[in-house]
């Protein structure tokens, strides 16, 4: 039987993505939506009040990184069933929901897919009003922080064991 990989693969990406797209109602690149996707799933980094909707782990600071092929995976195939529109313009390649990606949406119902809304609606009112350029420079300035503050939780704790 071939491996089938549950989590982190197109379907579930697919989704998270078109969520965000729409629950931010902008147009976004693919960095951007690697941006959104990561402040979406770990929150709790951009606003300590907050808990993240994926628990901590020691390399989750530099999961944006690794993202690319799966997000665009996700993107693809969303795209194939019509939710989301492609614009090409001088800037580069955009992605925005599709008429009927709302529609789409209020097929979902559990826990997991509320708070997927919940919180890629907190990145929207956070960070829609940031530019491209902002957006990046917040990722840099903070990147560094994220991890850290892992690697101090797992200190405090005693390590692996603690």
């Amino acid at each position: 039987m071939k491996n089938m990989k549950l989590f982190n693969n197109p379907v579930e990406i697919g989704v998270r993505v078109l969520v965000i797209l729409v629950y931010s109602k902008k147009t976004l690149d693919l960095q951007e939506i690697i941006y959104y996707d990561y402040l979406t799933t770990y929150f709790g980094d951009a606003d300590s009040k907050f808990s993240s909707l994926h628990p901590s782990n020691p390399l989750h600071s530099t999961e944006y990184i690794v993202r690319r092929r799966i997000i665009k995976e996700g993107l693809n195939l969303i795209a194939k069933k019509g939710l989301i529109d492609t614009e090409y313009s001088k800037e580069g390649v955009k992605y925005r929901a599709s008429e009927f990606a709302e529609d789409f949406l209020s097929y979902f119902e559990s826990n997991y897919y509320k708070q997927i809304v919940y919180y890629a609606t907190l990145v929207s009112d956070k960070f829609n009003s940031f530019s491209f350029q902002e957006l990046s420079s917040y990722f840099k300035e903070h990147i560094g922080h994220w991890k850290g503050e892992f690697e101090k939780e797992v200190l405090f704790r005693g390590g692996k064991n603690g």
